[in-house]
């Protein structure tokens, strides 16, 4: 892996917030793909967003690594492998601070992309430092930004393209830049500058990436593969990004429509977000407690279970596609279209590898549908209920003797735990467990009407499924 001071001498582009298996099964395949088909050159300098782990593997491989897409009816057992070398350096600046408020000083440097989570873009509050990165995405990008306003004012442009899968990402990225702006004093021609040349663009990305192969489709592409990969990155050949900008505003940065890349530039992304986020993303979201709670490990073996198929079904005829704004015949096919990629069985997509932050990301893809149903016939949406349901049980921990695979923040996993405990000890009702659940989850927000109705409804779900394991233990 280049020292950042000789990756500073390169064609650094692009500053890349999360290199997770998305990031470079979405992103750093399109840069890839740009590389080839135009003369854009530009490379990404991978941030890393929190203060653990620093991508060893990544360094290993000098920033290398390759996609396996399934569906391309054109390649080798229809598997598409392309060999990723987009990523020029990668800087922890938590330990290298220095080096990453260098790259603000790059003219060239003008691409922001990110990808954090749907908890990643928010306020929080820390103190300035001059020393070292704050802890959240808004705050340190903040600092990035502050010093290159310092740096190279009107010579400054630059796009942020947000990947997080939260409404209206880039708007509220922008809006949190500017809490921390006030929050920190920072004088007002550096918020003017920020209004007349940092551009910030309300994004949607879809594209299931399931992570890591399994060993059969290793061995498959094992010998296309320009070297031994420890990070190979599995996903399907569908992909689309829908960027709320002018094609105009887009290519002054990234020549992505001069691709062969299915990237929709349009003013109002309304309708695209709520078929996408309301039915792939919700559908995910349900998945991950109900198929690991009924003992399976992938998306396509909980489809494979006629009982779960049949339920998710219901789910999405019944209560889902009914709280989409669009033609019942576009619905209707993508919805069709979502169940024929998620029961794909090349892409052995792990449901713990979903599962990452479910509480969030239940509010952002089924509480809107759940709420919006409610307003529509003040009746309450069976489905996601005991979807709801089952995921609380999920953050117990435990299942039937076993551990489960909870990922999200530690705190308010020792927090729930804790509050199921005394549950489990009768010392604490379920109605006063789910009154904390709704204390410590800010984003869940419900009306009192609403939630007098949804409480007897959840603890009614949640003893069911108790009564279901004592019954099988």
């Amino acid at each position: 892996m280049k020292s950042i001071d000789d990756a500073l001498q390169d064609t650094v582009r692009i500053l890349q917030f999360g290199g997770g298996n998305f990031m470079r099964g979405f992103f750093n395949w399109m840069l890839s793909v740009l590389h080839e088909e135009t003369d854009f050159e530009g490379r990404a300098v991978l941030i890393k967003p929190t203060p653990s782990g620093d991508y060893d593997q990544l360094r290993t491989q000098e920033g290398r690594f390759h996609t396996i897409l399934s569906g391309d009816p054109s390649a080798p057992d229809g598997l598409q492998v392309r060999l990723i070398d987009t990523i020029s350096a990668i800087v922890h600046p938590y330990k290298q601070y220095d080096a990453y408020l260098a790259t603000a000083a790059l003219p060239s440097c003008n691409i922001i992309v990110s990808n954090t989570t749907e908890s990643g873009i928010a306020f929080g509050g820390e103190s300035w430092s001059d020393s070292t990165a704050v802890s959240s995405f808004p705050g340190k990008l903040t600092q990035w930004l502050y010093h290159r306003f310092q740096s190279l004012s009107d010579n400054g442009d630059c796009l942020v393209l947000p990947c997080e899968l939260i409404e209206h990402n880039g708007q509220v990225l922008k809006e949190s830049i500017l809490k921390y702006a006030a929050h920190w004093d920072l004088p007002n021609t550096f918020e003017q500058w920020l209004s007349q040349h940092v551009h910030f663009c309300n994004t949607l990305v879809d594209r299931i990436v399931s992570g890591h192969p399994t060993a059969e489709v290793h061995q498959r592409v094992s010998h296309r593969l320009s070297f031994p990969d420890q990070l190979l990155v599995q996903g399907e050949v569908f992909h689309q990004w829908i960027i709320e900008a002018s094609d105009d505003q887009l290519k002054t940065f990234l020549p992505l429509s001069q691709s062969s890349i299915n990237v929709v530039t349009t003013n109002d992304m309304q309708v695209y977000r709520d078929l996408k986020v309301k039915i792939l993303n919700g559908l995910h979201t349900s998945m991950v407690p109900l198929g690991l709670l009924a003992g399976h490990e992938t998306v396509s073996d909980t489809l494979q279970d006629a009982s779960l198929n049949q339920f998710l079904t219901n789910m999405l005829e019944k209560e889902i596609l009914p709280t989409i704004d669009a033609e019942q015949q576009e619905k209707q096919k993508y919805a069709e279209a979502i169940l024929a990629r998620l029961a794909n069985p090349e892409m052995h997509h792990q449901l713990s590898s979903i599962a990452l932050n479910s509480l969030d990301k239940f509010a952002v893809r089924l509480l809107p549908t759940l709420i919006s149903y409610w307003q529509d016939v003040e009746r309450l949406p069976v489905g996601i209920v005991s979807a709801w349901a089952a995921l609380l049980v999920f953050y117990r921990g435990h299942w039937r003797g076993q551990d489960l695979p909870l990922d999200d923040d530690p705190n308010l996993m020792a927090s729930l735990q804790e509050g199921w405990k005394k549950v489990d000890r009768k010392e604490q009702s379920l109605a006063a467990f789910l009154d904390q659940c709704f204390t410590l989850q800010k984003n869940w927000h419900v009306d009192q009407h609403l939630l007098d109705h949804l409480i007897p409804e959840l603890i009614h779900e949640i003893q069911e499924l108790l009564h279901k394991e004592e019954k099988r233990s």
